[in-house]
Order: C-alpha cells, then sequence, then structure tokens
C-alpha cells in the first residue's frame, strides 16, 4: 500500500527520475497510474524540486490531450495519475490524415500549455501515449514554467536538456527556448509518423557549434507526400526558431489541409453539372432553331 490508499500493482515504466506503477485506488476503486522518484534521487534537492513542478505543471492543465494529475504527496513524493490504456506513439508510417490528425491533436494539447505558460521541452515518442486516436502528453519533469521563479533556480545556465532527435537547436545549445521549441519537437513527432524514421541526428559537436544542415525532407523517404506538407514540416523543423511557426495554433492551421477528406464525389458531380449544363445549351439552340424553322 502506498498512503494508505493506493495498492501498487504492475510497473509500467521506468525513466531517468522516477518509476511509474499502475495502482488501485482503494477509496474510490479506480485504477490509476502512480510514478515515484527514484530512492537514490529523492534526497536530491533539485530532482525533488522538479518532480514537483512537474506536479504542478501538469495538475494545472486540463485537456484530453494532457494526461490528468489527480493527487501529489511529498512523503514519499509520488504523483497519482489517471492510467492512459493505450500505447506510446507508433513509428509509423501511417496514412497522411490519421498522422496529421494526430499532430493537430497534439498541438490543440499544447495551445493550452503555452497558454499557461508552460513550455515542455520534451516531446517524444515515449512522452505520448496514444488512446485511440487521443495522444496524451505525459511527463512535465522538465517543462520550463515562464510564470515561475522558481524555475530559474532549477535551470543551470548552458544546461542540456531534452533528448537529441526531437529537441530544438537552441534547446540542446543550453540556450533559452520558447514554444517553438515544442513546435518542433511535433515537427519531428508527424515526421516519424509520415515516414517511420527518427529525425536524422546531428552530432553533438555540429550542435554546439551552431552547425546545422537543411531541415529534413520527408518525400525523400514517402516521394507521395505533397510539397506542401512536407514544406510545413520543414519549416517546423527549421534549425532557427523565428523561421518556425509562431505558434501551435499557426502550425495546426498549416497542416488542417492535409488532414481533411476529399468531399465524396465532388469530382463527379462537378463533371456532371458541366455535362448538364451543356445538354441545357444544346436544348435551347436546337429549340431555337426549330422555332425559326
Amino acid at each position: 500500500m502506498l498512503g494508505e490508499r493506493y495498492r501498487l500493482g504492475d510497473p509500467l515504466g521506468k525513466g531517468a527520475m522516477g518509476s511509474v506503477h499502475a495502482a488501485l485506488d482503494t477509496r474510490s476503486g479506480r485504477a490509476v497510474a502512480i510514478k515515484m522518484i527514484l530512492p537514490e534521487l529523492a534526497e536530491d534537492g533539485v530532482h525533488l524540486e522538479r518532480f514537483r513542478r512537474e506536479a504542478l505543471a501538469a495538475s494545472t492543465l486540463q485537456h484530453p490531450g494532457i494526461v490528468e494529475v489527480i493527487e501529489a504527496c511529498d512523503e514519499p513524493p509520488y504523483l497519482v495519475m489517471e492510467l492512459v490504456k493505450g500505447e506510446h506513439m507508433p513509428a509509423g508510417p501511417m496514412p497522411v490524415r490519421r498522422a496529421v490528425s494526430i499532430a493537430m491533436r497534439l498541438l490543440d494539447a499544447l495551445t493550452v500549455a503555452h497558454a499557461a505558460g508552460i513550455v515542455h521541452r520534451d516531446l517524444k515518442p515515449s512522452n505520448v501515449m496514444l488512446e485511440g486516436e487521443q495522444p496524451k502528453i505525459l511527463d512535465f519533469g522538465i517543462a520550463k514554467l515562464t510564470r515561475s521563479e522558481a524555475w530559474q533556480r532549477l535551470t543551470r545556465s548552458g544546461e542540456l536538456m531534452g533528448t537529441p532527435a526531437y529537441a530544438a537547436p537552441e534547446q540542446m545549445r543550453g540556450r533559452d527556448v520558447d514554444e517553438r521549441a515544442d513546435l518542433y519537437a511535433v515537427g519531428g513527432l508527424l515526421y516519424r509518423m509520415l515516414t517511420g524514421k527518427t529525425p536524422p541526428r546531428v552530432p553533438l559537436a555540429s550542435r554546439l557549434r551552431g552547425s546545422f544542415p537543411p531541415p529534413p525532407d520527408a518525400r525523400d523517404l514517402v516521394p507521395e507526400l505533397s510539397r506542401d506538407l512536407s514544406d510545413a514540416l520543414r519549416s517546423a523543423m527549421n534549425a532557427e526558431p523565428d523561421m518556425r511557426p509562431a505558434s501551435a495554433a499557426e502550425m495546426r492551421a498549416r497542416l488542417a489541409p492535409h488532414a481533411a477528406a476529399p468531399r465524396a464525389g465532388a469530382g463527379p458531380r462537378r463533371w456532371w453539372l458541366l455535362g448538364a449544363a451543356a445538354l441545357i445549351a444544346g436544348g435551347v439552340a436546337a429549340f431555337g432553331w426549330w422555332a425559326l424553322g
């Protein structure tokens, strides 16, 4: 038992800071997930504060695309969260409309987070669960809380955070980041869903020098992708933040046309209407010649 309320079950995963177990809330009978900080880190003040920051960040956000934090406890430190019944984001390749729709739902969730002054900074396949077609963002452990003075004490200047394949270049160079760092990560996740491949990694030495190749072109692996979608993806993954969309909403709007299914029968109906118009015009002409005769 944990906290005289939660009965721990099977382990669900383990990360750099903590482990997650399935559990049963014996008061409500609800199945939940419990994240506990690793014992060797529980006495480390910085890691403990980051654990608390995750609780603060996630608990303030209410959105279907963000995992719900039900309770946070200090002694011992653990988080009680909703149990997401799904899978980590699949690698793909998957149909374009499905991949884009999932990316758009991620951007919906990020719109809420960014409006609350929270930049996730660690979006990657293992931090996104897919429940049906609804992605859920997990693990706000290294989130940037732009409205929190305490956050400044937890991030040392020049400290590298994030996962190289998905972290924005400015983040991997230890520089300050804003919401556009999360958009870079969404671009990487969409690239993976469309191509089935992890975005190409830039060597550490090149990242530190600020030397970055052009963003990858998904059409090199999936030639049938439209140029517009490829350009939108390359824009999100540009090494220069100013070349990316300015917001999650702007990126979503650019992706939206590629998630919409074509209207059924739109093409054939247009030709039918043209044909009908031609027949009517021909009938009118024939009637005119008959009347004149």
